[in-house]
């Protein structure tokens, strides 16, 4: 099977605009996220093709597999073999040289780190591990189908490394969208590449962050009794070591809620109370006699 072009990749074709390029890429990631259902392969795929176009990095156009001995030579290059002179008629080429490929960045990396409310808020450095294909400096031979039969290309021997750095990460970020970082995943002596960091929010026991703004919302459950007379009560907040007081003498209705400001994110997000009216179960016969005598109720 052809390895797709990052064109079709993209869907478009080589004359496509940068907008269009852009569009289709915002489209296709939304699509197959994995947070949104969709394969991780196929969103680094997407976003492999994207940086392959915006970079000017087309090397399919004769046929796919093209890209793989370009990036034999790249690594080659890298390892310190640029001079290339020991493969017989590629000597007069200067090591590729002639042909401008240059190792300038490894690939993209994509990798998780799950993160609490009370971290987020704060925001700050943090250590995460991320994996790159190291070359053995073994050889391996892999063929490929082409329009003129099945060509076999000797390709490195690769293996999976696991490497640590330190990121930073900006105070309440919107953990929906992905962090990148230019030239953090490196690995050894080859060139970096970037690193893209995807946040998983953990839940949080009492809280929920209201997406793409600094709200926080909490639930409060109270008795009837409670939301027909009205009641005081006190809630933690995230950013207080001294609670709130709730003091509620208005009648609550099931699923109200209360914005309380500048009690949210950084102290600049509000918190949102949704109360949560708890029902009894069996009423005694006073108990109701007594309600069904109040005719406003």
């Amino acid at each position: 099977m052809f390895r797709q072009s990052p064109w079709e990749v993209l869907g478009l074709k080589p004359d496509a605009t940068e907008q269009e390029v852009k569009n289709a890429y915002k489209t296709l990631a939304k699509k197959c996220h994995p947070d949104k259902g969709g394969s991780a392969e196929e969103f680094h795929k997407i976003n492999e093709a994207y940086t392959q176009i915006m970079n000017g990095e087309d090397p399919m156009e004769v046929f796919s597999e093209l890209n793989e001995i370009f990036k034999l030579f790249g690594m080659l290059s890298g390892m310190g073999l640029g001079g290339m002179g020991g493969m017989g008629g590629m000597g007069g080429m200067g090591g590729m040289g002639g042909m401008g490929i240059v190792p300038i960045r490894g690939p993209t990396i994509q990798t998780r780190l799950n993160i609490s409310l009370e971290q987020l808020e704060l925001g700050g450095n943090f250590k995460i591990p991320y994996t790159r294909k190291i070359p053995t400096g073994k050889m391996q031979t892999i063929g490929s189908n082409t329009p003129f039969g099945v060509v076999t290309v000797l390709m490195p021997e690769e293996v999976e490394k696991e490497f640590e750095c330190e990121i930073s990460i900006p105070q309440c970020h919107d953990e929906r969208k992905t962090l990148v970082y230019a030239g953090l995943a490196k690995a050894d002596n080859l060139p970096p590449g970037d690193l893209e960091v995807i946040l998983r929010l953990e839940k949080h026991d009492l809280f929920h962050r209201i997406p793409g703004t600094l709200d926080l919302q909490t639930e409060l459950s109270i008795t009837l009794k409670e939301a027909l007379t009205g009641f005081k009560r006190k809630i933690n907040c995230l950013n207080s070591e001294e609670p709130i007081l709730i003091d509620c003498e208005s009648i609550v209705n099931p699923y109200d809620i209360k914005r309380i400001p500048k009690y949210g994110l950084k102290g600049k997000g509000d918190l949102l109370i949704r109360f949560k009216i708890q029902f009894p179960v069996i009423l005694d016969e006073n108990t109701k006699e007594l309600i069904k005598n109040l005719s406003d109720l």
